[in-house]
Order: C-alpha cells, then structure tokens, then sequence
C-alpha cells in the first residue's frame, strides 16, 4: 500500500490505524474527520504527502521527519498546537484562507521550512510557533494578524528582515529571540502609538539582542522619531542598538525610561527629557557618545 483515500463516510481515525505502514507514502484525509488517535500514523517512516480537508488539524504529525508535502484544503480553519512540530523534512507550506489560527508550537522545529505563506484570514499566530525553524528565510504576516505570541520566531536565523503590519497590536516576549540574520523590522510608522502602548516595539529590539534599523513601510531608515502623548512608559532595551537614530523627542506622558532603552544609539546627538520622568533604568544611555 503506498496511497490512501479515505472516503467520507469515516468520521474518526482509531489510534494506531496505520502503525507500522512503512510503504505508505501518501494520505487523503476528508473534511468528515473530525478525530485521530495517538500513534494513528506512528512508524509510517515513508509517508512524504498529506492532503488534509479536515476542519481541525491536530498534532496527528507532529514528530514524522519524513513527510515533506503538506497540502492544507479549504475546509481546514485551524491548526492546531502541535500540529506540525519537529517535521523536519516539510520544506514549504501555504495556509489557505479558511484558517483563522495558528497553535503554539505549529510548525516548530521545522528546520527544513524555507517559506510559509500565511493567508489574510489568519487572527493570530501562538507562542512558539515558527520557533527552532532555523531555514525559514522569508514570512509575509498579513494585515489580519493582530497577535504574535511568546517567542513565535524565535530561533529563525535565516530570517534577514520582517515586516509587521499595523494590525497587530501584541508581541510576545522574546518573539524573536536569537534571529542573528535579522537586520531590519519595518514597523507602521503612522501607527506608532499602539505599538509602544503594547510595548512591540521594546519587545522587537531587546528579543533580537543586536542592533537593527528601524525602517517605515517604504523601506526608509527612520532618523527622527517622535514618540506619541499616549506613551507612559519606555521599556527596557526599547530603542537598543538603533545607530540610525539621531533625535528622539519623548513627551511629557512618560513617567519612566527602562534599562538600556537608549543603550547604544551612537547617533543621538541630544536627548531632552521632560519632568514628567521619575525614573530611569540602568545603562538606559550607556554607550550613547
């Protein structure tokens, strides 16, 4: 046996359906599966292909190397934690518009994950998601996106740049946490307000642990900055590293600045700070000459 159909009048997947078949090489699971046992598909070792209609995609897969094609239909609208994590082997895949979640640990681990596109109908993208996949070079996060969780990214080294629409108004800590190839973060600029009021822009820098360019959505460097009435605080390592950045004018909404918030931006030149600052954290302008 090396392809299955399964018909639509299967409703379940008992655990251990399929242990053991190593000549399988590909699955077709329709949209009436609504459950698949533990270790369904345990030992299916030549299983490269599935192609998935079900609405709700569980971590049936999770830990399979072999599996390098994953076809998701349009009657799947969630994925969920686990779902895909430690397929090392699965190198590209397309979320279709019907999913509107993505789980925590989705696709981590998927070393092999080079691209992923991501369909506008997606709301969310959970903690650890895309963590560990160190081979992912480009993500598109699109406008419909307004949260990423804890260490989403993290560990994506092969990332180079990534651009965050102005729907999203969450970032988990340390989303991305160890992407040493990420040189730019294009931000909305328009909407800068509600990135420090949900402290994405602090969380962006202080994660990545280099220095970075802050860029608008036409790809230009930002240079002065001007940080909104409606931010009371500015947090640790919010502004770490940004060497392009040569004025910042912090308003008298600001109550406090934290540690290494300005750490490194050898290109200010002047700082006022307004009377309104009670507080200031450590090395908060260390190395700012």
């Amino acid at each position: 046996m090396t392809a299955i159909t399964i018909p639509n009048s299967v409703t379940s997947i008992e655990s251990g359906a399929f242990w053991g078949c190593t000549g399988l090489t590909s699955i077709e699971i329709p949209n009436s599966v609504t459950s698949i046992g533990g270790y369904a598909f345990s030992g299916c070792t030549g299983l490269t292909a599935i192609d998935i209609e079900c609405k709700e995609v569980g971590a049936w897969f999770s830990g399979m190397t072999s599996i390098k094609e994953v076809k998701l239909g349009d009657k799947v609208n969630t994925l969920a934690d686990n779902a895909f994590k430690g397929c090392t082997g699965l190198t590209e895949i397309t979320i279709p518009n019907s999913v509107t979640s993505i789980g925590s640990y989705a696709f981590r681990g998927c070393t092999g994950l080079t691209a992923i596109t991501i369909s506008n109908s997606v709301t969310s993208i959970g903690q650890y998601t895309f963590s560990g996949c160190s081979g992912l070079k480009s993500v598109t996060i699109p406008n419909s996106v307004t949260s990423i969780g804890e260490r989403a990214f993290s560990g994506c080294k092969g990332l180079t740049s990534i651009e965050i629409p102005n729907s999203v108004t969450t970032i988990g800590d340390y989303a991305f946490e160890g992407c040493t190839g990420l040189t730019s973060v294009t931000i909305p600029v328009t909407d800068l307000a509600t990135f420090c009021n949900n402290k994405v822009v602090s969380l962006i820098h202080y994660s990545i642990g280099q220095p970075i360019k802050l860029v608008d959505a036409d790809g230009k460097e930002i240079k002065n900055l001007v940080i909104p009435n409606s931010v009371t605080s500015i947090e640790s390592g919010a502004f770490w590293g940004c060497t392009g950045l040569t004025s910042i004018e912090i308003p008298n909404s600001v109550t406090s600045i934290g540690g290494y918030a300005f750490s490194g931006c050898t290109g200010l030149a002047s700082i006022e700070i307004p009377n309104s600052v009670t507080s200031i954290g450590g090395y908060a302008f260390s190395g700012c000459i």
